[in-house]
């Protein structure tokens, strides 16, 4: 197998599915379409230009490497923005594998940027979905090709909890909230609004890009600014600390599929309130609590009865964890992958 692939410059070293590369076997062959970091610049990459055509470029390689040395498969992993040519590209013992992250109804809310995309995967031999709910839009999109929900991987040895980690009815609760895509920021605003207006001692950690902070600090009263922690442009050490000192993730989410947020969480054993989407459920199963809509009250309430219920932050913790590693880490993943393109 030939794995194309590319890191984004939001994601840490060991965050993202770019991460998979380094459990491939031995015999698989990868080929990293990163554009090179000063490359990345806008005067060297006006309107993104440069990083495509180095991409279109790399995917070249990659059926290149392929017909070198006699693979069967190649894989992109991010086909969204590294899909360019691949079915003009490809001889006729080649298959292609493609990796999907947008959720079904992203796909067709922008329907016409991803035209080409489309026709790509009506094309290809097999996909793998990041959620359970978009098994039956993919393959009306590409009957021919197999395809199957495989999920996305963590890394258990980087994303790990604390020995020493304790939970006890504290003074202060750290409510963590991270990530951008499709978060419902509009609904945790109204819930650090409630917590501040009930002078909750909680404080919420919000680790996100600077444009959603400043989108949810002017939506913020006086009074909830002063429960709300914001944070961006963290290293991978710093990230994993804040983890480690939060005392749950709560996650209002508009959709999901596979999500940074609630892997590195689990694998961190951080017990997790999460919308309830089938993705969510696909991943975190029973380790998570759940919230069926975006009412804000819901949602504090929830938070409000985990957060002091001591004996049910520590099962959740260790089942979090334990799913982590039993069913989520790269090394499970991967040969589920291999398993599926190999059948």
């Amino acid at each position: 197998m030939i794995a194309l692939s590319f890191s984004f410059s939001h994601h840490g070293r060991y965050s993202a599915y770019h991460r998979l590369l380094n459990y491939l076997r031995d015999t698989d062959y990868r080929v990293d379409a990163t554009l090179p970091g000063l490359a990345r610049r806008k005067i060297f990459n006006p309107r993104g230009w440069t990083e495509s055509l180095w991409r279109c470029f790399k995917e070249r390689e990659a059926f290149c490497k392929a017909s070198l040395y006699n693979q069967e498969w190649v894989h992109y992993l991010y086909p969204e923005q590294g899909y360019f040519r691949g079915n003009k590209l490809k001889s006729n013992n080649l298959k292609i594998a493609m990796s999907c992250h947008l959720p079904y109804d992203t796909f067709e809310r922008y329907g016409d940027y991803f035209k080409n995309l489309k026709n790509g995967l009506s094309l290809a031999d097999a996909l793998i979905l990041m959620s359970p709910d978009d098994l039956d839009f993919y393959s009306s999109i590409a009957p021919n090709s197999k395809t199957c929900f495989i999920p996305h991987g963590v890394d258990t040895h980087h994303f790990k909890p604390i020995l020493d980690k304790k939970f006890c009815i504290l003074d202060r609760i750290t409510i963590l909230t991270c990530g951008g895509m499709l978060r419902d920021f509009d609904t945790l605003v109204q819930v650090i609004e409630i917590a501040a207006s009930r002078k909750m001692p909680w404080k919420f950690v919000v680790v996100t890009g600077q444009n959603h902070l400043d989108y949810i600090f002017h939506k913020l009263s006086a009074t909830a600014k002063s429960c709300f922690v914001p944070l961006t442009g963290l290293d991978d050490r710093e990230l994993l600390d804040i983890y480690h000192k939060a005392d749950l993730l709560y996650l209002p989410l508009l959709n999901a599929t596979a999500n940074n947020a609630v892997l590195e969480s689990m694998s961190c054993g951080l017990p997790m309130i999460l919308s309830d989407f089938p993705a969510t459920r696909a991943y975190a199963a029973d380790t998570a609590e759940y919230l069926n809509g975006r009412d804000p009250d819901e949602a504090f309430n929830k938070i409000l009865s985990l957060a002091y219920d001591v004996e049910r932050l520590k099962k959740l913790s260790l089942e979090t964890r334990v799913r982590a590693v039993t069913h989520l880490s790269w090394e499970v993943v991967v040969n589920r992958q291999i398993s599926f393109l190999n059948d």
